[in-house]
């Protein structure tokens, strides 16, 4: 066993590949579309503050499902791929 494959069991978790947000996307566009619909219209929305759309998402899927940070990496990385900066 490769001693990162060890240290991901004992810490219970891995390094993620992707954005929180973007898994849960990827899982609501499957399991529940008008979800992931309301869901990217709230990510794309300015005038709804990061922390609002955060306490949202862990009220209905869990207080795991993102970090703090979540939203707030995921718009600035979709701003970033918009504006090619």
């Amino acid at each position: 066993m490769a001693l990162s494959d060890t240290l991901s069991e004992l810490a219970g978790k891995a390094p993620a590949t992707k954005n929180r947000i973007d898994i849960l996307l990827d899982k609501l566009q499957v399991e529940a579309p008008e979800d992931f619909k309301t869901l990217t219209f709230a990510l794309r929305d300015k005038n709804l503050a990061h922390h609002v759309v955060t306490k949202a998402i862990r009220k209905e899927y869990g207080h795991d499902t993102v970090k703090d940070d979540s939203v707030g990496e995921w718009r600035r990385k979709t701003q970033r791929e918009v504006d090619g900066l």
